[in-house]
């Protein structure tokens, strides 16, 4: 196993919560609710950014705003960080964790530990930051609204 691998399986590990709990991206919209007890945040709070889409807005009690996107039907199509740490991205990717896991563990090496992008077909994450303030965004493109840009997820 090679460095870069070794060191995205401590991180993966990290981010793997003890207890189960449901997943958000590509989940419905009731796990949102789940995620914001699971991390600790305050309730969501809703706001309808356009006709295609609302956003359910959440603080974790260590400071770390997360946004999940929604579409009309209630799918959760792609999540949004902001803060001194990455959330749970466990808990946040659902279903779609492992694949960002082995894809970044299969990834070139990275130029810096603070910066990563991992991009399938069916899932798109991507992150950044420096000490105490990171941000990212992951979604599904298959599930983003017509007429809505990618860039909107932020």
């Amino acid at each position: 196993m090679t460095l870069k691998a070794i060191f995205f399986v401590a991180l993966a590990s990290f981010a793997i919560p003890a207890a189960q709990a449901t997943a958000a991206l590509g989940e419905h919209v009731d796990s949102v609710q789940s995620d914001a007890v699971a991390m600790g945040a305050k309730a969501a709070v809703v706001s309808n950014e356009s006709s295609a889409y609302s956003v359910q807005s959440m603080k974790t009690e260590d400071g770390v705003d997360v946004r999940e996107f929604v579409t009309p039907d209630g799918t959760v199509f792609g999540v949004a960080w902001r803060g001194p740490h990455a959330p749970d991205l466990a808990q946040l990717l659902g279903k779609y964790f492992k694949t960002y896991t082995d894809e970044a563990a299969k990834a070139k090496a990275p130029r810096s530990l603070h910066h990563g992008s991992v991009k399938t077909a069916d899932l798109i994450v991507q992150r950044a930051g420096q000490a105490r303030e990171t941000w990212g965004r992951a979604y599904v493109p298959a599930l983003i609204p017509s007429g809505v840009s990618e860039d909107e997820i932020k």
